[in-house]
């Protein structure tokens, strides 16, 4: 796997397809999954709600946000703007768990208009549990900024 250090954001230039951003590993508490109720509610119907809570499993959108925070706190990537997404949760994620976010470059592509300071970033996102076990995976596509050109 081609893994790229985090040290400065990356613009449109820096990114080739095939390389892999790791994030740092989290561990879901139950302080987070709480603060998390408090702002949004609980996902789950109340017919499931006792079984979610006995299991201890998190709501899908504190996992959503938490990888797009890491991604936005990280600067990994000269962002513009997050164009689209899609996302799959294949096994429940559950407090106690470790988590760790691997973004790979699936794709990037210039605007037709060479004028626009940006270019299209296809990611790859697969959270992986401590087991290594691939419970969420965001495809998403970026606009990324591309660097001015000396004139």
């Amino acid at each position: 796997m081609n893994l790229l250090k985090m040290n400065n954001p990356y613009f449109f230039e820096d990114l080739e397809q095939g390389v892999t951003f790791e994030f740092p590993q989290v561990c879901i508490t139950q302080n987070m999954r709480d603060k998390h109720i408090v702002l949004y509610g609980e996902d789950w119907s109340k017919g499931n709600l006792d079984y979610i809570l006995k299991e201890g499993i998190v709501p899908s959108h504190l996992i959503i946000s938490l990888i797009a925070g890491q991604g936005g706190a990280s600067e990994w990537m000269k962002v513009i703007l997050a164009k689209s997404y899609r996302c799959s949760f294949f096994e429940p994620i559950r407090v106690g768990d470790i988590i760790r976010t691997l973004s790979r470059i699936v794709e990037k592509r210039i605007h037709g208009d060479l004028s626009k300071n940006y270019g299209y970033v296809s990611v790859e996102q697969n959270i992986l549990n401590q087991n290594d076990n691939i419970v969420y995976r965001r495809d998403i596509e970026y606009l990324v900024e591309r660097r001015k050109i000396k004139e």
